[in-house]
């Protein structure tokens, strides 16, 4: 099953995510994109093997193993099973880059997926959204949205096991951070969730992130209000910055403006 939405569907809505294509168990035929294609995808092999190259670089994908390709990137897919089955989503969007990198999804190639059931079952509350909601396209926007959510928790690119131990650190903070970050969480707490120290914590995040964890705290926060400005229309500013987080509601807008460029008020307009 394969579902194509228009990129006109949202030209009026300026969606900060927008999802473009859908795909569930799809038997995939051969593919071969030199010059990529304009949106992101994510794929996910329910059964058999396949071979992925991008940018040259060849890769096996087995049952349970994903893969992401970025935009305008040169690749090609084919089966070595008689049945490929494939899950798939494809989006884009003004936020797309900036969550993948703060979720260290930060290029294209092979992923392990420790919960293999986190794909599918989103591709089909994607599907069912789709055929069944008049306000599909915010929704769907959600839906991807805590897709990549849940899968920076399950996923490891395929680079090495030298990696493994780095990564699940990194995985664990993360994790926390995602589950936590409406609270009024910090350092401390974030360490003794990992029993580790707070200088180890932040030692192995900086550099495998490029960036501090307060600072991808407050990328996570923002990310958050930018999603839930644009689905809670009725929800006061002040209510949606003590839901990500933010206890003062003065400092979320001036933090706001300064990752997005509006106040959160303009944001609404602009988007709307």
């Amino acid at each position: 099953m394969i579902i194509t939405i228009n990129n006109l569907d949202y030209r009026s809505t300026n969606i900060p995510m927008m999802v473009l294509t859908l795909g569930f168990k799809h038997n995939q035929e051969s593919i071969n994109r030199i010059e990529g294609v304009s949106h992101f995808q994510w794929f996910f092999c329910e059964k058999g093997q396949g071979e992925v190259i991008i940018d040259e670089k060849k890769m096996i994908i087995n049952e349970g193993q994903g893969f992401l390709i970025y935009p305008n990137t040169a690749h090609e897919y084919h089966a070595l099973s008689d049945e490929w089955l494939l899950d798939f989503v494809g989006f884009n969007g003004d936020i797309c880059l900036e969550l993948l990198t703060n979720l260290d999804m930060t290029q294209s190639g092979a992923y392990h997926l420790s919960d293999t059931q986190i794909f599918s079952t989103s591709v089909l509350e994607m599907i069912n959204t789709y055929k069944t909601s008049a306000n599909f396209k915010i929704e769907l926007s959600t839906y991807c949205y805590k897709l990549l959510l849940n899968l920076a928790n399950a996923v490891r690119l395929i680079i090495g096991e030298n990696q493994f131990g780095t990564n699940r650190t990194v995985n664990s903070i993360i994790s926390f951070i995602e589950e936590n970050y409406h609270q009024p969480i910090n350092l401390d707490d974030i360490a003794s969730s990992c029993g580790m120290t707070k200088e180890h914590i932040c030692g192995v995040f900086k550099k495998n992130m490029n960036q501090t964890i307060n600072h991808f705290l407050t990328n996570v926060r923002i990310i958050h209000a930018r999603v839930e400005l644009l689905q809670f229309p009725e929800k006061k500013i002040h209510q949606i910055a003590d839901s990500c987080g933010f206890r003062d509601s003065s400092y979320f807008c001036k933090v706001f403006k300064k990752h997005v460029g509006y106040s959160p008020e303009q944001f609404r307009k602009v988007r709307y």
